[in-house]
């Protein structure tokens, strides 16, 4: 649960003077806050205790450990990621979390199902007999498809910049992109206006912010650091983006 407690573990923002770079491999050192590298150096962030403290409640808890305010200024970000002087792994600094992201999934979730069931009430023409129903496989659906990607992606994206050598923990990447599905919660609301072109209007719309905000967390890094492998690393994650947007669209509004 987030906390609202302040005190002399509160995070502090880092100057906006420091490099992308220098952040996340200052952040990558100490291993993220409250996460370290263990000694095979295979590249498995885990707490001081073993490979055997994740089978344990107290192993994830550092990671729900946030500050709601935190919380609070990470989602504004998101959503506003233009002209920003500091980068989001800067903000993040030595305390990423996984209570916003696990959230933010969770509302879209609802959101998705909510507006989704709506809209096919008010589209549903029905015969003599028949009758509108709420479609709760949607729910399953949904669930299976927003928590597959905030889990899935962020994976991938650890592994690819391993493979880059940049030594991003893989809490950092939950962090990243658990905050960059914020854009889609509001778009996705707006669905609920009664437009054909709307839905697909919305989802573009709120790919392409989570793009920016991706791209200006992770960019700077993967250019500066490994420019070889920027670009298709980059349009990856576009694309993934943008294959999201689709899904949402397609599966959840038809019509």
């Amino acid at each position: 649960m987030a906390s609202t407690n302040s005190g002399e573990g509160d995070f502090m923002a880092p100057s906006y003077t420091e490099s992308a770079s220098a952040a996340l491999l200052r952040d990558a050192e100490t291993g993220g806050g409250q996460m370290r590298s263990d000694a095979t150096g295979a590249g498995e962030d885990v707490p001081a205790g073993g490979l055997c403290s994740c089978l344990s409640i107290r192993y994830y808890q550092p990671y729900f450990d946030v500050d709601t305010q935190h919380v609070v200024d990470r989602i504004k970000y998101a959503l506003f990621p233009f002209k920003k002087e500091s980068t989001f792994i800067q903000l993040l600094g030595p305390n990423p979390d996984a209570y916003g992201p696990f959230w933010v999934a969770t509302s879209l979730i609802f959101v998705i199902a909510v507006v989704s069931n709506v809209s096919s009430y008010f589209q549903f023409v029905g015969t003599e007999g028949s009758a509108w129903t709420y479609d709760f496989a949607a729910v399953v659906t949904c669930a299976t498809t927003i928590y597959g990607f905030a889990a899935i992606i962020p994976l991938l994206i650890w592994a690819a910049l391993r493979y880059m050598q940049l030594p991003l923990p893989l809490i950092q990447t939950v962090a990243i992109y658990g905050y960059s599905l914020v854009a889609f919660v509001p778009c996705t609301l707006l669905n609920f206006i009664p437009a054909p072109a709307f839905p697909w209007l919305s989802e573009i719309a709120a790919a392409a912010a989570s793009v920016v905000f991706l791209l200006k967390a992770l960019g700077p890094v993967v250019m500066e650091k490994a420019p070889q492998h920027a670009m298709p690393f980059l349009a990856s994650i576009g694309a993934v983006q943008l294959a999201l947007a689709l899904t949402i669209k397609l599966v959840f509004f038809k019509n």
